[in-house]
């Protein structure tokens, strides 16, 4: 049955039943009109969460940012992207921005950041559900909360 010349789908371009299935998921993604909405609001959600732990450690102030609408050829964010600024007070942690990111990188579990003008930036689209909590923790540790 699945024997030449009745390959199967997709066989002779050798495509996988799990490349079709993930291909369908994403097109009724993206064709969901909530789909956006609900990726936003739960960007929001772990911004938030990671924002309130540290703003807990003494001499942190964390705060809700958001990426402008860029496109400049090799990147493309969407615009209002909710990230948690952290930023503090080097007399009181006297960490530089590039020690933390190296101490975040190199722990366990690892955690990449961007750097910002006075701290890092928390981008919560790449987290899975509950991984804000990993991150918040993980950022409070390394500075000194």
């Amino acid at each position: 049955m699945n024997a030449s010349p009745n390959h199967g789908v997709g066989r002779p371009m050798k495509v996988g039943k799990e490349e079709v299935v993930g291909l369908l998921t994403a097109v009724e993604m993206w064709s969901d009109e909530e789909f956006e909405k609900k990726m936003f609001d739960s960007w929001e959600k772990s911004s938030t969460y990671m924002k309130g732990v540290l703003s807990e450690v003494p001499g942190v102030r964390a705060y809700i940012a958001s990426y402008p609408n860029t496109f400049d050829g090799s990147s493309v964010r969407p615009g209002g992207l909710p990230l948690t600024q952290v930023e503090w007070d080097t007399e009181a942690i006297p960490k530089t921005t590039e020690q933390v990111m190296e101490e975040l990188g190199e722990g366990d579990p690892s955690i990449g950041v961007s750097p910002a003008s006075h701290g890092i930036l928390l981008n919560p689209s790449t987290l899975k559900p509950g991984e804000e909590r990993i991150v918040a923790d993980r950022v409070s540790q390394v500075l000194g909360g």
